[in-house]
């Protein structure tokens, strides 16, 4: 059936509606064993943050996947792009967890003292509490800081002899798509805001970024769908993505891909097309193509974290956008580009924003004015002194404008609080954000954490 042809066949429902359905185990089994599969940049770029074990046998589940293995050129690109943005945000993973960690340290040992002090009890009652809480924070900081030195990754080592590059392009040798010509570059951008304005996904939730970066995810499905047409197979797309724009959600669930998805794959390319999160793939790669993947390899990639307590599922991301963010801005960016649009994080930040702008065009619209009466009162002043005539009527316009001026003041200095309060609330918004990340990193810290909690219960 050729594109945009209306199938005259009477069917059931699995046939009129595949995108409502998940995919048996039969048909999962003959995807990793007959498609083609598809490698985002997220899984690629996700080679630099796990420890080399972990990396190891993400790349053999990928070999194993032989001539079946392809990227589009539009993955290809972002992974170069931001291949050394991933090795700076594992080093700055760990570094803002040591300086957080030495912080929690010196609030408790100051907690202890201050306990001690307010009981007026001798220093030797709180001695043992104390020594044994160093000893296990110390235990904590030893193992997160012999992790962070088994990364075998740097951005000074990548410039000189990336071995995780050479990897990737071993295993990816003939197996990049090309990219689209000009005139399907063309057809891409016109069909963006057409695509975008009606929410067919994907890529709707870039909208906001500037045209080039907007259209990627488009660009990705462009390539997607042409190597469904040349090559006949299914298409099993492995990605990290999670924004609503590919996946297809009720509240906390996971259903599979947006059905819009798997209904334009089959319309235009005539093929199944499966998405799949890297956890998942390797477990299916690990029970049919034979891969070796260990059970921690597993644990660790479904987190999307090294093997450690230093993060979550949903903190690694979270916590490196939060240090490295400079802006709210940049901030509700990286939220965006992590799938967080439905948090109630992401609507404060939202409405912090539209707050924050109203504020300043207040800021603004009150200096023009106070800059506005100013030049008519100088103006009044140099007429009077002129026109000494037309005093009475100058003076009593004078005084009108320099009453005015003065409510304006007083209007400039309100709004410029109302400024202050929104830039005090962002603040604190960043600070409660950061606290529930660390909060979060708390309740996850298993038998590490388990050995701190014990001292300060």
């Amino acid at each position: 059936m050729s594109q945009g042809e209306v199938s005259s066949t009477t069917g059931d429902l699995r046939y009129w509606f595949p995108g409502h359905y998940s995919p048996t185990a039969t048909e999962l089994e003959k995807a990793l064993k007959e498609a083609t599969i598809v490698l985002d940049a997220n899984v690629l770029l996700d080679l630099y943050r796990v420890i080399p074990e972990v990396r190891a046998e993400q790349i053999n589940a990928f070999r194993a996947a032989g001539e079946r293995l392809w990227i589009p050129h539009r993955v290809g690109q972002e992974f170069h792009e931001r291949r050394f943005n991933a090795i700076r945000d594992q080093a700055a993973l760990f570094k803002v967890f040591l300086e957080e960690f030495d912080a929690i340290k010196k609030q408790a040992f100051g907690s202890l003292e201050r306990l001690r002090e307010a009981c007026g009890a001798p220093q030797d009652k709180f001695s043992e509490a104390a020594s044994s809480l160093a000893d296990s924070i110390s235990h904590i900081v030893r193992d997160v800081r012999a992790l962070r030195d088994s990364s075998d990754i740097s951005i000074a080592s990548a410039l000189r002899d990336d071995h995780i590059l050479r990897a990737v392009d071993e295993i990816l040798t003939g197996k990049v798509g090309p990219p689209l010509s000009v005139d399907e570059m063309d057809s891409v951008t016109k069909q963006a805001d057409i695509r975008f304005d009606k929410k067919i996904p994907p890529g709707y939730c870039d909208a906001h970024k500037d045209k080039s970066r907007a259209i990627g995810d488009l660009v990705l499905w462009e390539q997607i769908i042409k190597e469904g047409e040349r090559g006949s197979r299914a298409i099993l797309f492995v990605t990290r993505d999670n924004k609503e724009d590919w996946v297809r959600r009720d509240r906390e669930y996971r259903l599979g891909p947006r059905p819009e998805l798997v209904a334009e794959m089959k319309d235009r390319a005539g093929v199944q097309f499966y998405l799949l999160r890297p956890s998942e793939f390797l477990a299916l790669a690990q029970e049919h193509l034979g891969a070796d993947v260990s059970k921690e390899t597993l644990e660790a990639v479904a987190l999307n974290v090294p093997s450690s307590p230093a993060s979550t599922p949903r903190t690694q991301g979270m916590r490196v956008s939060v240090a490295r963010a400079r802006t709210l801005d940049e901030l509700l960016e990286k939220m965006r580009e992590d799938g967080d649009e439905s948090s109630e994080a992401f609507e404060s930040a939202k409405e912090l924003i539209v707050r924050r702008e109203q504020a300043r065009q207040l800021v603004a619209e009150a200096g023009h004015q106070i800059r506005f009466y100013k030049a008519k009162q100088k103006s009044l002043r140099s007429y009077l002194a002129t026109k000494p005539a037309a005093a009475n009527l100058a003076e009593a316009e004078l005084a009108d404008v320099t009453k005015t001026l003065e409510g304006a003041r007083i209007h400039a200095r309100i709004v410029h609080e109302q400024l202050q309060q929104v830039d005090f609330e962002i603040d604190q918004f960043r600070r409660q954000l950061e606290s529930n990340i660390q909060s979060t990193v708390d309740e996850n810290w298993g038998p590490l954490g388990g050995e701190v909690e014990s001292q300060l219960s």
